[in-house]
């Protein structure tokens, strides 16, 4: 059976991802960490930054707006690349139409070459 990168990423993103960021469902887009479904902003970020930040971790800071903020964890060494593709392909399926047609157009502007 020749599975989709979309149900290989689901499988990697429930147990490396869901704990913290959620599922398909529920969140808004001021939501720390963030939702990677359509009511958060994940859509707003290129493939390459996407894979960079799960790759190398992002530092989210804390205020008092998000006192519990934390930093994500760098998955290098734990996820290779063809599984951080996979689960931003998976990612993609959570968001609407537009969303998807949007975050397209910035892959292309950021991420050429």
């Amino acid at each position: 059976m020749n599975r989709t990168p979309e149900s290989r990423g689901a499988q990697v993103y429930q147990v490396s991802c869901a704990g913290c960021h959620g599922g398909p469902a529920g969140g808004t887009i001021t939501d720390q960490p963030p939702k990677h479904n359509a009511n958060g902003h994940t859509w707003q970020h290129a493939d390459c930054e996407l894979m960079q930040m799960i790759r190398d971790s992002t530092t989210v800071s804390v205020s008092s707006r998000h006192p519990l903020a934390s930093a994500m964890p760098a998955f290098r060494g734990r996820l290779d690349d063809d599984d951080i593709r996979d689960v931003v392909a998976y990612i993609r399926t959570m968001w609407t139409d537009d969303q998807r047609a949007s975050q397209r157009q910035l892959t292309r502007e950021r991420c050429a070459g």
